[in-house]
């Protein structure tokens, strides 16, 4: 008869070489930054967000994650801070978050 222990770790042994062979293959590193905008159009049935940046060109992304339940909170002419995601060619494919900009602190 095999020891208790001999029987324990071969089945520790089983169970951790099942996981591992079962284990789900990384997903590629995504590339964010964050972009300080002022908000033009919310478009939350839309899932969308129209910015104005500070070369005053405006872009249209759709929002994405938490990004999604953020967008409900902003207002016309506010300043944000979005995070955007970017694809492989470093293009802006969608926001991923959304903050209220700091205000501006005032110098003496």
């Amino acid at each position: 008869m095999k020891s208790p222990i001999v029987v324990a770790l071969a089945l520790l042994l089983t169970t951790s070489l099942a996981y591992a062979g079962s284990a789900k293959p990384t997903t590629p590193r995504t590339k964010t930054h964050v972009v300080a905008a002022e908000v033009v159009k919310a478009d939350v049935a839309g899932k969308k967000l129209t910015v104005k940046g500070a070369d005053n060109m405006e872009m249209t992304m759709p929002c994405e994650g938490k990004a999604v339940s953020e967008l409900k909170s902003v207002k016309v002419g506010e300043k944000v801070n979005v995070v955007c995601l970017d694809n492989d060619k470093g293009e802006h494919k969608a926001i991923v978050g959304i903050t209220a900009a700091s205000p501006a602190k005032a110098t003496k």
